[in-house]
């Protein structure tokens, strides 16, 4: 069994209860008050409908748990439990704990960020994914490269069926190569050209490894162009990767340009004159990271035959500080909010840009 009770709570296996509170409520946009139970795990915050333990209720992971805060405004003198918690996760879900005592909301989420604490003391294998025990198999087994490739129609059956234990990495071009134009790589296999790139790739079978480990020297954090999609009608591709180490002195890389220009020939309609590159900043941001020595291959001649677009979207911090404020305006208003309002969280701005 993957799941255990232990003093009536529902527990996954390797996890364990930090702390409970017997006497809280949950306030709920829809229910509004619902009284129940709440525990801290060394993975979650759950809570319980005190009336029904399998219906209303919540669960946050601690890692998704962005802010925990006391409301701004007060809770209703009519409710029993005066002292709440909001707590906001990186979905931007966001719920409320009360408790009749301060000292009950305190100790709580004292325990809370206690458990949070813990999960980064001694590196990523503090957190509950190396605790957790299954008997089902391997998660890192269900996600295969090759077969994902092969399902877009990228690779031959040769290919896709052969799994994806290999690690050798290949230097030549036209090793593991396909008639789609494509071929898988290895160059990442120790994660040593990227850490946030997965050990499989797929290039263009024009371009060697020694000219994607060059390429990747121009782009942050090592994040080189490399194909996400095809679509299986079309066989357009997408393909992403970070920003160039442009910077204020219009830094290039031949072997950069290179890649592009073999990800432009993979076209499967040449009519199309144009590589299109879609950057979600805005021009403005472009220009600012340059002086952080990044900014856009836009402005490099080397790039002449890509069509650039930017769609002005903020950064995270200020589009979730924006989508906060719209909750809070939707959560604050039993009618419609007045136009001060809608105006005032910019979200409609952000999406009309």
């Amino acid at each position: 069994s993957e799941s255990n009770e232990v003093d009536g709570w529902m527990l996954i296996n390797g996890e364990l209860i930090n702390y409970s509170e017997r006497k809280c409520a949950f306030h709920s946009k829809i229910h509004r008050r619902v009284a129940g139970s709440a525990v801290v795990t060394n993975f979650r915050v759950v809570f319980q409908s005190r009336f029904d333990k399998n219906g209303i209720g919540f669960q946050i992971p601690l890692s998704s748990i962005v802010s925990m805060e006391k409301p701004k405004e007060p809770v209703k003198k009519a409710d029993v439990e005066r002292h709440a918690i909001d707590i906001v996760s990186k979905d931007f879900n966001s719920v409320r704990l009360a408790f009749s005592e301060w000292s009950q909301r305190n100790q709580f989420l004292k325990q809370i960020q206690s458990a949070i604490s813990s999960l980064y003391q001694n590196g990523v294998k503090s957190c509950f994914a190396f605790t957790f025990t299954s008997s089902e198999p391997s998660g890192w087994k269900l996600y295969d490269a090759k077969m994902e490739y092969g399902r877009m129609g990228v690779l031959n059956d040769s290919l896709s069926s052969s799994g994806s234990s290999s690690s050798s990495s290949s230097s030549s071009s036209s090793s593991n190569s396909t008639p789609s134009g494509w071929r898988l790589s290895f160059v990442n296999a120790s994660f040593a050209l990227c850490s946030s790139y997965p050990q499989i790739m797929c290039f263009p079978a024009s371009i060697s490894d020694e000219t994607i480990r060059l390429a990747a020297q121009f782009r942050t954090k090592g994040r080189v162009a490399a194909m996400s999609y095809v679509d299986p009608f079309s066989k357009t591709a997408i393909c992403r990767c970070s920003q160039p180490k442009v910077g204020l002195s219009f830094n290039t890389s031949q072997h950069d340009a290179e890649l592009m220009r073999a990800i432009f020939d993979q076209r499967p309609d040449h009519s199309v004159q144009k590589l299109h590159i879609v950057d979600a900043r805005g021009v403005k941001a472009a220009m600012g990271n340059a002086i952080m020595g990044a900014g856009s291959e836009g402005f490099l001649p080397e790039y002449s035959f890509c069509r650039f677009r930017f769609f002005n979207i903020e950064n995270i911090h200020v589009m979730r500080t924006s989508w906060m404020a719209l909750m809070s305006i939707c959560a604050s208003h039993q009618h419609h909010p007045d136009d001060r309002d809608t105006h005032s969280d910019k979200w409609l701005q952000e999406l009309s840009d």
